[in-house]
């Protein structure tokens, strides 16, 4: 039996999604634990079980949207949705976008991070603090 924490209760949801729906029986047996007990844990706690199961898919979901040659539909069946519709809807409940806008933003993102860091890293040389590196590369851009 294991000890019925958050992380727990989240690692056994996100070891069921790729294979079936997440039920709460599903995840209490997975734990070793009654459905009833699960409901109660989680209700001292504040939580409840559907609330996790949204948390992990939006996380599972945000994660794998990060890669821009990832298809929609594919991230849609490995959270557990059956088609790209209903995870296009729950995927703007989560976030206020869809899941294309938000995965373009989030390729901008880490492109410009990551030209940044090579910029930054070519720059820095012993003794330069990051406000000196910061100023030239202000100056840089200009």
């Amino acid at each position: 039996m294991v000890p019925v924490t958050v992380s727990a209760v989240r690692q056994a949801i996100a070891d069921l999604l790729p294979s079936c729906h997440p039920t709460i029986g599903r995840a209490a047996a997975v734990l070793g634990t009654p459905v009833r007990t699960l409901q109660r844990r989680l209700h001292e706690l504040g939580m409840t079980y559907g609330d996790l199961v949204d948390q992990v898919r939006w996380e599972e979901a945000c994660q794998r949207l990060g890669d821009p040659r990832t298809r929609i539909v594919s991230v849609a069946a490995a959270v557990g949705y059956r088609d790209r519709s209903s995870f296009s809807r729950a995927f703007v409940r989560w976030t206020g976008v869809a899941p294309k806008e938000y995965q373009r933003q989030r390729c901008a993102q880490l492109a410009q991070r990551q030209c940044e860091g090579n910029h930054r890293a070519r720059m820095v040389q012993p003794g330069r603090s990051y406000a000196q590196v910061a100023k030239v590369a202000r100056r840089d851009d200009k």
